[in-house]
């Protein structure tokens, strides 16, 4: 990100009219590049720069906890300005379609 998008809830702003629902999230990762936050819920947001992320974190957060009441694996990918902890972050709820496609159901900024 250039110095001039460094603050991603003005970005968010922006471009807010192009992250429509059902869009795939690939709208959001052009503008935001790689989630700082993802978690199952925007209260259980962990860092994907943390240890282990990838191997014990992603799968559930993905997948779900297997339980045959969630149909639809959904997920919370989440941004922040980079160094400011206590940011906004703009955040997206993304779900796999039945095609197997990542698409943004909602939206917003915390």
């Amino acid at each position: 990100m250039s110095g001039t998008e460094s603050n991603v809830v003005s970005v968010y702003k922006e471009h807010e009219s192009e992250f429509t629902k059902d869009k795939e999230i690939e709208a959001a990762s052009r503008y935001f590049g790689k989630p700082q936050l993802m978690g199952k819920s925007l209260d259980a947001l962990h860092s994907t720069e943390a240890p282990g992320f990838a191997a014990t974190v992603m799968p559930g957060i993905v997948l779900g906890s297997g339980s045959s009441a969630e149909s639809t694996p959904s997920y919370y990918l989440a941004y922040t300005n980079p160094g400011d902890d206590d940011s906004r972050k703009v955040w997206f709820h993304v779900k796999v379609n039945s095609d197997g496609e990542e698409v943004i159901v909602d939206h917003g900024v915390a």
